[in-house]
């Protein structure tokens, strides 16, 4: 009698066991589902193929409803360069994520917020030059121009805002300068 106590405890542990083994595969095949969900909606809203990069961009919490505010990560860079954020550079990327139609009821939003209350990683900035590599590999050489020169002259525009020293002399500090060179290099990758 107790053999069959015991084998009937060793059954029930066994059923356990797999019951929550099969339960974790199950959560983490429905995780990969929707992981794979997310990757395709931000190639369809991206227009980027590359997984990898589609990868790179979710782990960065980009989603197709954030991936337009992804556009003013170098504005936003550029008036962090010099270790703070104006209230002019502040009132010149607001004024550009509102040209992109980028408000208060946007998704973008609050990303863009957050990053205007702390400077954002450098990880989001690598995150922004995939997406750009993605973007010269999909688009036409001429479209891709124009859109460096749009993010160029914005960028120029967020770091002629704070006005130099008294509002004098070289409005671009040399912090910005380097922020610039880098979104520059950025684009200089394909074309």
């Amino acid at each position: 009698m107790t053999i069959d106590i015991r084998e009937e405890g060793r059954r029930a542990l066994e059923e356990e066991f797999f019951a929550r083994l099969n339960m974790e595969l199950k959560e983490k095949l429905l995780a990969e589902m929707s992981r794979m969900e997310a990757i395709k909606e931000l190639s369809l809203a991206s227009g980027i193929t590359n997984e990898k990069v589609l990868g790179i961009l979710l782990d960065a919490q980009i989603t197709p409803g954030t991936l337009q505010a992804l556009s003013l990560v170098p504005l936003v860079r550029v008036a962090w360069a010099d270790g703070h954020l104006d209230a002019k550079e502040q009132d010149a990327i607001l004024k550009a994520a509102s040209a992109q139609g980028i408000n208060p009821t946007h998704p973008g939003y609050d990303a863009l917020k957050s990053w205007l209350t702390e400077a954002p990683s450098d990880t989001l900035f690598n995150t922004w030059r995939n997406y750009v590599r993605e973007l010269g590999m999909t688009m036409t050489k001429d479209a891709f121009a124009k859109v460096r020169e749009e993010i160029l002259d914005r960028c120029r525009k967020v770091a002629d805002a704070a006005g130099g020293f008294l509002g004098l002399g070289n409005r671009i500090s040399h912090s910005e300068k380097e922020e610039l060179e880098k979104i520059e290099e950025a684009f200089e990758i394909l074309h």
